[in-house]
């Protein structure tokens, strides 16, 4: 009898209890779902084409039409996945689509016109400076949309110009309005180069006076920093090249981007030097809800700048 009881008991502890089941069940299926928001653009075209159909679907509808978009959700879903969808569907449908629309390079659905976008991103740590993709999206959009010489510094010192004479989408270019960084004549360019060498790592008074520092600083501030600022209020959208160079100021851009209400395009790009890409998973959950489109690697980057040239272009 005791033997007895000591089987049942040691069975009983083997037996997850129930909320516990439904938990680490649930778990599984959004993983599954949230899966699907990686798969190939074609793939998630033809997903939300379907999740729409879905949506919109109701108990008057014949069989056969709710038996043919569950056939072609079996594509990417498991039974259990596809259960738990459509039995959630009022939940889990809007948050599903809108996911699919930010990650849609060639959706623009809701976003307003783009008369002005500055071109964030790494420059300091970038081997080009970061001239090379800046110096594509100028080319794309032409000579006539791109603001530079004496207008881009006026915009730097926060003053106004003359933007009709300009093609829209205006481009922004903080490279336009940067500082010399390897003229030997400069102490900016000077420090510059003694930081870049890692000379400022440990401060030698012999090497770099706490003068030449507070000195480099305020250049920072005055030449960098505040002129990009006052750029960036000039504009209503921030397209930001998210990769392995990006650095501080970038991402303090991205805040700035948010707090003047920018609409924001995290264009993903090389994560490492052997060649890994950044995927939405490497962004900080701090920086995401910023975005307004995320755009993985080149090709959906320049499907985006299509598509924005396309719709909102006027000269």
């Amino acid at each position: 009898m005791i033997l007895e009881k000591l089987k049942i008991i040691n069975k009983m502890k083997t037996i997850k209890a129930y909320d516990t089941f439904l938990l680490e069940n649930e778990n599984s299926v959004m993983t599954e779902l949230e899966s699907l928001f990686f798969l190939p653009l074609e793939d998630r075209k033809k997903l939300e084409v379907e999740l729409k159909k879905l949506g919109y679907a109701t108990e008057s509808v014949n069989e056969g039409f709710i038996q043919n978009i569950m056939d072609k959700l079996h594509s990417w879903l498991t039974d259990r996945a596809l259960k738990y969808l459509i039995n959630n569907k009022g939940r889990m449908l809007p948050k599903m689509l809108e996911g699919l629309k930010v990650l849609d390079p060639t959706d623009l659905t809701g976003i307003k016109p783009i008369e002005s976008m500055y071109l964030g991103g790494g420059i300091d740590f970038a081997l080009d400076d970061g001239a090379g993709w800046r110096d594509k999206v100028e080319d794309f959009f032409g000579e006539n949309n791109v603001i530079k010489g004496e207008d881009i510094f006026k915009l730097g010192k926060g003053d106004k110009i003359n933007s009709n004479k300009y093609h829209k989408p205006m481009i922004l270019n903080p490279l336009r309005n940067e500082p010399e960084r390897e003229d030997p004549n400069s102490n900016f360019s000077i420090m510059f180069q003694r930081w870049k060498r890692g000379e400022l790592n440990e401060i030698d008074p012999k090497i770099v006076s706490s003068e030449d520092w507070a000195d480099w600083v305020n250049q920072i501030n005055k030449e960098i920093k505040l002129p990009d600022l006052h750029i960036m209020r000039f504009c209503d959208s921030n397209l930001v090249k998210y990769d392995l160079v990006a650095g501080d100021g970038t991402k303090g851009e991205l805040q700035m981007s948010d707090w003047k209400g920018l609409q924001t395009f995290l264009w993903l790009g090389q994560k490492t030097i052997d060649g890994d890409m950044f995927q939405v998973r490497n962004v900080s959950p701090w920086s995401l809800p910023l975005a307004t489109k995320i755009l993985r690697g080149e090709k959906e980057g320049w499907l985006f700048l299509e598509e924005v040239k396309k719709q909102f272009s006027k000269s």
